[in-house]
């Protein structure tokens, strides 16, 4: 296959409940932060690859996400 072919979609799962999980948090300084960094509360995943590091300007207050 190459880079241009496109693999065939996989079938979609309906799901009946969305996935839930905790999250973890922290700001790389606390009095003024300008990165937050939330990665998953359980130790079930490896932190050393399920993390995401955004901009404190890009954050949404989760209130108002809904």
């Amino acid at each position: 296959m190459s880079a241009t072919e496109q693999p065939a979609p996989e079938l979609a799962i309906e799901l009946v409940e969305l996935p839930r999980f905790d999250l973890s948090y922290l700001f790389d300084n606390e009095d003024e932060p300008t990165e937050v960094t939330i990665f998953p509360e359980s130790n079930e995943y490896d932190i050393s690859t399920n993390w995401i590091t955004a901009d404190v300007g890009c954050a949404v207050p989760l209130e108002d996400v809904r």
